[in-house]
């Protein structure tokens, strides 16, 4: 799901509440910023071959 959240270019609210009402929406800024998204990606990925 978090991967899938940081990957996704374009992330519909429209069904949401305006509140911290699903998990992608309480991530920090910086993790779902567009210039972060390849490197958080990386490090999605790293931590996916550790487990």
């Amino acid at each position: 799901m978090l991967e899938q959240h940081v990957a996704a270019l374009l992330r519909d609210r429209s069904n949401l509440p305006k509140r911290n009402g699903s998990i992608g929406s309480r991530l920090p800024g910086w993790m779902t910023a567009a210039h972060n998204r390849k490197p958080v990606l990386k490090l999605i990925a790293r931590l996916r071959e550790t487990v």
